[in-house]
């Protein structure tokens, strides 16, 4: 009965295999289960090894273990860590020529639990492992992180690249636990099982057992946990698969609110860019302005120092002469008394007249230096302006480049951010599309190659350079060919028709040259089947011989001829070389029947 429930269970599992499913959450479903069947099958197993239900096996398993120390006590035996020391126990223990203070029954029991170990392990185990590997198999057929781990790239996802880290992980886990069942069976034949080599989970079983004496008695509890590890890690990939879309969700709005908020960013930085461009220039357009002024005026700010100093020097001087005359005039009124009447008039008159005539002079004089001092006063407040200028000049400047930098900086965080947004949204349609599941399970490419979409090869590919050609050549046939080509599957002419109308409509602003490069990658998408013959079979049936002409030109160029080089004997003398090559082209020519003797 268990034997065909089994395989009843394993229904889901093999229909997986036989037909495909429509989504991913279904094949999660199925994936579960098996991990249920297997868990239930160990339980199995585990049971019929036993004989009692897992409750008691702790207590079955040190009951074991002390009926086992009593038959090695009674051999003098301490450790039995190899198959050949078990086997030596055994012979001894069925020796009837010895005789043992153990019971009959313990010596039985522990035939039979070791002959029940070996028959379990790891023969009953194989089943699982089978099982195992089939739903590891399924799960990393389906269960895919579509991340690209292996090519060295600037840009990677995390959540891509940490999903597919675990996965790697998980599998070498899985890996690992389902070798270890084998090879502690080989270890134990080998004589190289230690209980140090064990899980922490059966190291303690084995001491609440207290079964450290015979480690093979461990070998069954220890497979039970690594088919008990394989399976928690399958259903641990299996529940990060169902949380993959659900971060790759997260990531692809994160990444797009970082991509909107790096879009504001640009458009204000790049307004104030221009704001300080035109800072820029209106602060270059007048320091050039005040420098050229300054410059102008570079010789006449010379000639106005020497004139300011000079009219200094002429109004000091005409003030302490005017000081000078009136103390004189002064004196001489007071010694008017002691100087003849005449002299005195005159000399007073004199005085008089010459400060009149200074005090007229002196005014001018200083209206004069005022104005000298005005011009220098204008030329110095231009030089701090030009001063004033040039430091804005270089605050702004420097704030560009500032701007720049940072320009630069946002530029390559914000090409990050798009090619983390392209990598997050190609992952999530693919782990959202229920085609992937088609695809995967038919075996067909689940990825696009963008490097042989028509438009995207190489230039140096044949059936891109003959669409080149065509496009270039062809003219105003464009329509008139893509009518004509073959489509498989068909496709019908009010379908053709609206594909050019819908080629035209979007390329109103382009030449016929693009036009027909676009009808013809279009043609090439269409046409699953698309190849060069096609192209040139159609181009004849349009009688457009002339471009097959040019395709077959430009994919096989005529090769250029080689020279043959002339021989001349050498005993020819010099003189006679010139006739020797008319004799040489007369031959030729007779040879080839031009021309007649």
């Amino acid at each position: 009965m268990p034997f065909f429930k089994a395989n009843r269970k394993n229904r889901d599992l093999l229909s997986l295999e036989q037909n495909p499913q429509n989504n991913l959450a279904s094949i999660r479903s199925i994936l579960r289960f098996s991990v249920r069947d297997i868990e239930q099958k160990l339980e199995k197993i585990e049971c019929a090894y036993f004989g009692v239900c897992k409750q008691d096996q702790l207590k079955m398993l040190t009951s074991w273990a002390n009926g086992l120390r009593k038959v090695m006590e009674s051999s003098h035996a301490t450790v039995i860590s190899s198959s050949d020391q078990m086997d030596d126990l055994m012979k001894k223990v069925s020796d009837p020529a010895h005789r043992f203070g153990v019971d009959a029954f313990e010596v039985n029991r522990v035939k039979e639990v070791y002959r029940r170990t070996l028959d379990t392990v790891p023969h009953k185990f194989q089943s699982l492992v089978k099982d195992i590997e089939s739903v590891v198999l399924k799960t990393a057929m389906y269960c895919l992180s579509f991340y690209d781990m292996d090519e060295h790239e600037l840009h990677y996802l995390d959540t891509g690249f940490n999903y597919e880290t675990q996965i790697r992980t998980i599998r070498d886990t899985i890996k690992e636990n389902v070798n270890n069942i084998t090879n502690s069976v080989g270890k134990f034949k080998s004589g190289a099982f230690i209980t140090s080599d064990l899980s922490p989970e059966v190291k303690e079983l084995a001491r609440k057992a207290n079964c450290l004496h015979a480690p093979f008695l461990l070998l069954v509890p220890a497979a039970v946990q690594n088919i008990h590890c394989a399976c928690a890690a399958l259903v641990t990939w299996i529940k990060t698969d169902e949380s993959y879309s659900v971060f790759i969700t997260h990531d692809v709005a994160e990444l797009e609110g970082r991509k909107k908020e790096l879009e504001k960013a640009a458009q204000a930085r790049h307004e104030k860019y221009h704001h300080l461009l035109f800072r820029l220039k209106h602060l270059q357009c007048e320091c050039e302005k005040l420098s050229t002024d300054l410059h102008r005026l570079s010789d006449r700010d010379s000639e106005l120092i020497v004139e300011e100093e000079f009219l200094i020097n002429q109004s000091n001087d005409m003030q302490v002469e005017i000081e000078n005359k009136e103390y004189r005039r002064d004196e001489l009124i007071k010694n008017a008394s002691n100087i003849h009447p005449e002299v005195m008039f005159e000399k007073y008159s004199e005085l008089c007249e010459e400060l009149r005539d200074l005090k007229s002079r002196l005014p001018v004089t200083k209206r004069r230096l005022n104005a000298v001092q005005y011009k220098i006063a204008w030329i110095r407040e231009k030089k701090k302006e030009l001063d004033v200028e040039e430091k804005k000049l270089h605050e702004v400047e420097k704030e560009m480049k500032e701007l720049t930098d940072a320009k630069t900086e946002e530029e390559v965080e914000q090409k990050h951010v798009t090619t983390l947004l392209e990598k997050a949204r190609k992952i999530h349609s693919l782990k959202a599309s229920p085609d992937v599941v088609q695809k995967i399970f038919h075996g067909m490419p689940v990825t696009t190659n963008k490097s042989r979409l028509p438009g995207q090869c190489s230039k140096n590919d044949p059936f891109e350079k003959a669409c080149q050609v065509v496009a270039q050549h062809i003219e105003g046939d464009g329509g008139r060919l893509y009518r004509s080509l073959p489509f498989f599957p068909y496709r019908g002419s009010s379908m053709v028709d609206e594909d050019i109308r819908v080629v035209t409509a979007a390329a109103s602003r382009k030449t016929s040259q693009q036009v027909s490069l676009l009808l013809l990658d279009r043609w090439r998408r269409h046409h699953t089947r698309a190849r060069i013959e096609d192209l040139k079979q159609t181009l004849k049936k349009i009688h457009r011989n002339d471009v097959i002409a040019i395709i077959n030109h430009q994919l096989h160029p005529p090769r250029p001829p080689t020279p043959t080089e002339e021989v001349i004997p050498d005993f020819l003398d010099e003189s006679l070389i010139p006739y020797w090559k008319e004799i040489e082209k007369y031959d030729q020519l007779k040879a080839a029947k031009k021309i007649t003797v």
